[in-house]
């Protein structure tokens, strides 16, 4: 009977034994002497063959005297038929001295059984050394700060940066102080020329070219708009061309029927979208402004008494 039981127990441990030898752990390091406070690698690997379900213990932040630093991702690899899960404990010591990477345990689960198996790596020592200080010598001062030999070379970019952009700055000032501002092909008229006369002929020219038409639609409205803002400089005494839309309709108001206004502004802030945010207006819109500005140039034509007083003052406006 005691020759049986050695028998089975004998089977029993021999079953375990080959359990253990599908699945083995251990644990690698790139060095295990460094200096105070520097880091060492230690990489745990689980493998196993066939495959079996591992389960990764969690590495809490120290480890004794060691201070966990990171950990990586799991990696899996095969290997011949085997698979080997590797992570990667990075770990470094606050004092002078040797310090044992514990043992780190793996579970896992094999086919056909109900119960965990376990597999263990290594234990491994790792030598934190300080600094050596040559207790010989005598102390000595903290050296100053040591004066580097000036260049103008190492401050080259930064000097041709500099000059550039006081160049530019310079350029930029004497472009905008010299720029003659454009003047408006409009402008140059006859002062003797009524200025009703000289819009509307103006406009009809204009007309005739066809200009819209030819897909020229900021052309068109540019030279539109500087006829009627000469005319209302003329027959009003408002600086339009000078002016924004907004303060040429303002200064009108006060002058000009309501209904006339209207049109104006509409042809004007039409002109402006052309002009200023490339929008392409209908072909009706386009004549539409043409009859707006053909019909105020009508509308305020100053009448007979009118057009004596300003001619007994000088100029006819």
């Amino acid at each position: 009977m005691k020759k049986v039981l050695i028998a089975i127990l004998f089977i029993i441990i021999s079953i375990n034994c080959l359990q253990a030898q599908d699945v083995t752990a251990g644990r690698e390091i790139d060095t295990n002497d460094v200096l105070l406070g520097d880091w060492i690698n230690v990489s745990l690997y689980v493998k196993s063959k066939p495959p079996v379900d591992v389960v990764w213990p969690a590495i809490p932040d120290s480890l004794g005297e060691l201070e966990v630093i990171s950990r990586s991702k799991i990696d899996t690899q095969m290997v011949e038929g085997s698979r080997i899960l590797k992570g990667v404990i990075t770990v470094t010591a606050f004092d002078s001295g040797r310090y044992e990477f514990p043992q780190v345990t793996f579970m896992y689960k094999r086919e056909g059984f109900d119960e965990l198996f376990s597999a263990s790596s290594d234990p491994v020592e790792l030598n934190f050394t300080a600094v050596k200080v040559d207790t010989t010598q005598p102390i000595r001062d903290i050296k100053g700060p040591m004066e580097v030999e000036f260049s103008i070379l190492d401050y080259l970019w930064e000097i041709i940066i500099a000059f550039a952009v006081i160049g530019l700055g310079v350029f930029l000032w004497f472009f905008f102080k010299n720029r003659k501002k454009e003047k408006p092909e409009a402008l140059d008229y006859d002062p003797k020329i009524p200025p009703h006369i000289l819009a509307l002929e103006a406009l009809r020219q204009l007309n005739e070219e066809k200009l819209w038409q030819q897909d020229k639609v900021k052309l068109y409205h540019s030279r539109l708009t500087d006829i009627v803002r000469v005319y209302i400089f003329r027959r009003f005494g408002i600086d339009a061309p000078e002016m924004t839309t907004a303060e040429t309709v303002q200064n009108l108001s006060r002058l000009v029927a309501a209904e006339q206004i209207e049109k104006i502004r509409v042809m004007l802030e039409l002109a402006d979208l052309v002009k200023f945010a490339k929008v392409k207006p209908l072909p009706n819109e386009n004549s539409l402004s043409y009859d707006s500005a053909i019909e105020f140039v009508s509308a305020t034509i100053p009448a007979e008494k009118e057009k004596e007083e300003n001619n007994g003052g000088g100029e006819n406006v």
